[in-house]
């Protein structure tokens, strides 16, 4: 957990405590928190902090969205986006999305495109692989027939 650039530092271990609860069109909530933080300043010195939290003002409830385009409108396409359980993937923002970055006019270039180019090719492939399943199964038979 990073703390904001104002305090610079490092939070290692936090301790939270609630207070005070209040019950809000039947859901409890806290409204009262209290909090103490070890902290790792930037000049390597050890700092801890405590804190009391409270609920001033409750909103209406709100119906959240599964699509993340309903929350960030103003994102352009093919902005990268880090997921970070999936540190060693590209991902962009595509039409209000997450998705796996892709070169668009390669994919574009490979659809409808055949694995092989002709049947014929095909069907020659296929015949190589046939012979060298057959050439290695009659070395393996040789080989235990001597042996």
């Amino acid at each position: 957990m990073n703390r904001s650039p104002a305090n610079a530092g490092i939070v290692f271990a936090r301790a939270v405590e609630f207070l005070e609860w209040e019950s809000f069109e039947g859901t409890d909530v806290p409204s009262r928190v209290q909090t103490w933080d070890l902290v790792l300043t930037s000049d390597r010195k050890w700092e801890t902090t405590y804190q009391v939290h409270t609920l001033e003002e409750i909103g209406p409830p709100v119906d959240i969205s599964g699509h993340y385009g309903d929350f960030f409108t103003d994102i352009p396409d093919g902005t990268p986006v880090q997921v970070n359980d999936y540190m060693g993937i590209d991902f962009v923002w595509d039409d209000g999305e997450i998705v796996r970055k892709i070169d668009r006019r390669t994919l574009r270039s490979l659809i409808d495109q055949p694995f092989f180019e002709s049947p014929v090719r095909r069907l020659l492939m296929m015949a190589l692989g046939a012979a060298a399943v057959a050439v290695a199964g009659l070395l393996l038979w040789r080989q235990r027939s001597r042996g």
